[in-house]
C-alpha cells in the first residue's frame, strides 16, 4: 500500500492581525480525504495537426488524520485500494506524494511551499481517440515521472487576506478581503520510459521528436496572482489564480540523440476552497490545479496535476 505524508504545514508566527484569528493554543484534529489526479499530456507542435496523447496515472484517493497544535499541522494519509477490475482495465500506478508549507513573517505574509511526487505506470486516457480499434486502455507500465519544486510567495495585503486561513484553515479570516500575490518558484520535472512515450499508431503526427523517451526540465519562474476570500459569519469561500513566466533549461532524448536547450515558458495555477471555519468545528473542501508546459522539438509536453481535499475537524 502506498503511504503518503503530505500537507505538512508549519505556522511559526502567532501574532494576530486585523480580521484574522489564530488557533495556536488549541488542538485540532481532522479527518481528511485527498485525491491527486496526474495527467501527462503530449501535443503535436506541427502545423494543422491537433493530435494529443493523454497519459494518466491510475491512483486512488488518500485518507487519514490531520492534527494541529501550536501552529504545527501534520497529516498522515494512506492510499485507499483500487479494485482488481479497475487495475486490469487501467493498469497499476505506484506513487508517492509529499508536500509542505511554512507561513512566516510579522503578519504571516510570507509563505514557503515545497513538494515532491513520483508516478510510475500510466494508462492512455484518450485511448479511443488515439486508436479507435483498441478494446482496452493502452498502458505503459514503465513510464515514470518525477516532479519536485519549491516556491516563495509574498502576500501584499495580509490585513485583508489570510493565506493560512484560506489554504490550510490554521487561522480564521473574520471579514471578506483579498490581496495581490507575488511568487517565485523553481520546479524540476523528469520523465522517462524504456520505450517511445508516443504510441506507434500516431507517432507520425509528432514529427522529428516522435521517438521521445526521456526528458529533464528545470524551470525558474516569477508569477503574479490574486486571492480573495469571501466571509459570511463563519462560512468562507476563496478563489486564487496565479500566472507567470519562466526560464527553462531542458535536456531530452530521442532516436538515441540528446539535445540541451534553454527557452521561456508559461506557468499557471488555479485554486479554490470553501467551507465552514468555526471556533470549535471546521469542514469544507479545497481544489488546486497546477499547469506547466515545455517543448521537446515538435512535441509539447503538458503535465497537469489536480488536487482535491475534503476535511472535517474539531478544535479543543
Amino acid at each position: 500500500m502506498t503511504v503518503s505524508l503530505l500537507f505538512v504545514f508549519l505556522v511559526v508566527s502567532s501574532i494576530c492581525q486585523a480580521g484574522v484569528k489564530d488557533f495556536d493554543n488549541k488542538i485540532s484534529v481532522a479527518l481528511v480525504s485527498v485525491n491527486h489526479s496526474y495527467t501527462l499530456g503530449l501535443q503535436s507542435n506541427l502545423n494543422n495537426v491537433d493530435t494529443t496523447v493523454n497519459w494518466r496515472a491510475n491512483t486512488a484517493s488518500l485518507s487519514g488524520t490531520e492534527i494541529s497544535y501550536k501552529g504545527l499541522t501534520l497529516a498522515y494519509l494512506t492510499s485507499n485500494g483500487l479494485t482488481k477490475q479497475n487495475i486490469d482495465l487501467r493498469g497499476h500506478t505506484s506513487y508517492e506524494d509529499i508536500r509542505g508549507g511554512l507561513f512566516f513573517g510579522p503578519k504571516k505574509n510570507w509563505v514557503f511551499l515545497g513538494y515532491y511526487n513520483r508516478y510510475k505506470g500510466f494508462y492512455l486516457d484518450n485511448t479511443l481517440e488515439v486508436d479507435p480499434t483498441a478494446n482496452l486502455y493502452i498502458q505503459q507500465s514503465h513510464l515514470e515521472t518525477f516532479n519536485s519544486g519549491a516556491a516563495l510567495m509574498y502576500v501584499f495585503n495580509p490585513d485583508s487576506f489570510s493565506a493560512a486561513a484560506a489554504y490550510v484553515q490554521s487561522a480564521q479570516q473574520t471579514s471578506s478581503g483579498g490581496s495581490w500575490l507575488l511568487l517565485t518558484s523553481f520546479d524540476v520535472n523528469y520523465i522517462k520510459d524504456d520505450e517511445d512515450i508516443i504510441p506507434k499508431v500516431v507517432e507520425n503526427d509528432f514529427g522529428n521528436q516522435m521517438n521521445f523517451r526521456e526528458g529533464k526540465f528545470a524551470t525558474t519562474s516569477l508569477s503574479i496572482g490574486y486571492a480573495y476570500t469571501f466571509v459570511w459569519k463563519k462560512v468562507f469561500a476563496n478563489l486564487t489564480f496565479i500566472l507567470g513566466r519562466g526560464i527553462q533549461q531542458k535536456s531530452y532524448t530521442y532516436d538515441s540523440l540528446t539535445e540541451n536547450k534553454t527557452q521561456n515558458t508559461d506557468k499557471s495555477a488555479l485554486g479554490y476552497s470553501l467551507g465552514y471555519n468555526g471556533d470549535s468545528v471546521y469542514f469544507g473542501m479545497s481544489y488546486v490545479q497546477d499547469n506547466n508546459s515545455f517543448d521537446v522539438g515538435t512535441v509539447r509536453v503538458r503535465p497537469l496535476l489536480n488536487s482535491s481535499r475534503i476535511f472535517l475537524g474539531i478544535r479543543f
